[in-house]
């Protein structure tokens, strides 16, 4: 070759567009990646639900709490009125205030465990509303760096292409074949540098009669342990 370190050169290139490549595939990953966003909504929406419920819960106790302090108050107006007309009746007045009493003493205490829950959850609401606030906002922060990545990217990996099509032009086509082909056998690194006396992919020696041979016109010389392409660093 006219100038050995162009096939170098291409693999340089090549690795770049590749990392190029690689990290848009992450970038369109996290563009439809939702989950965070989804994740946050439905806590949300589950904790406003169980608020919803619990508010309508409260209310059905307080509701039934009025009920029957009014019948409470009204069994105690005949008790104490003095329209009773006799034992059995006053008796079956007083078994019913009884009663009256012990219900309300028992939706009483569900109340306060309700109220108790109420402010729980209250808290609940607002910190789960402040979560799913501040998971949109880096969401909607991070599409922006992300979008604004991806067109980077893009234009980056055109002007790559055009630079490695110019040095493409350099390689003799059977060469090129060659590096092609390693290429994809040997993920990505199908050209090595040699160090002192060794190819520096897999550190093996390489025999003097290949290494002397390397960047001679005309002549394309390979590892003999990985069988790479081997170029001089001069």
């Amino acid at each position: 070759m006219e100038n050995p370190k162009s096939i170098l050169d291409l693999q340089t290139k090549d690795n770049e567009i590749q990392t190029a490549k690689n990290r848009l595939n992450e970038i369109d990953d996290q563009l439809s990646d939702e989950s965070s966003v989804s994740d946050a909504s439905k806590i949300d929406e589950a904790i406003k639900l169980q608020f919803q419920n619990l508010s309508s819960k409260i209310r059905k106790l307080e509701g039934d709490n009025l009920s029957l302090l009014s019948q409470q108050k009204s069994v105690t107006t005949k008790i104490y009125g003095g329209a009773i007309s006799s034992e059995k009746e006053l008796a079956a007045l007083q078994e019913e205030l009884s009663s009256l009493e012990s219900k309300i003493e028992g939706l009483e205490d569900s109340l306060l465990s309700a109220m108790v829950d109420y402010d729980r959850y209250e808290e609940g609401v607002k910190k789960s509303a402040d979560n799913l606030s501040s998971v949109l906002e880096k969401r909607k922060t991070q599409l922006e760096s992300i979008t604004k990545e991806k067109g980077k990217l893009e234009q980056d990996i055109i002007d790559l292409q055009v630079n490695r099509e110019k040095l493409q032009i350099e390689i003799p086509s059977t060469v090129y074949t060659t590096y092609e082909r390693l290429r994809k056998s040997k993920d990505g690194l199908a050209v090595s540098v040699m160090r002192g006396e060794r190819c520096s992919a897999c550190n093996i020696s390489v025999p003097n009669k290949i290494a002397q041979a390397i960047g001679t016109p005309d002549n394309i010389s390979f590892c003999n342990s990985c069988q790479r392409i081997l170029i001089t660093d001069d």
